[in-house]
């Protein structure tokens, strides 16, 4: 029997989401664009950054590098 569309699993391009700590409900991946200022220049250098946020107790952590490769 093959299984309908709705019954499929999501894509591997959907959103990724993992289970947060602390109260066990779905985080969400969110990338984000953070500027750094250089003291003494003036200089500002942006530096993408992605977290797990976790939408209901507003728990957060950074994506480590050999996870973002997934």
């Amino acid at each position: 029997m093959v299984p309908s569309a709705t019954s499929m699993p999501a894509s591997p391009s959907a959103t990724p989401t993992q289970e947060c700590p602390l109260c066990g409900e779905r985080m969400r991946r969110k990338d984000l664009e953070l500027v750094d200022l250089i003291p003494g220049t003036g200089e500002a250098k942006p530096r993408k950054v992605s977290e797990w946020v976790c939408p209901e107790c507003d728990y957060f952590e950074e994506i480590e590098k050999e996870e973002k490769g997934r």
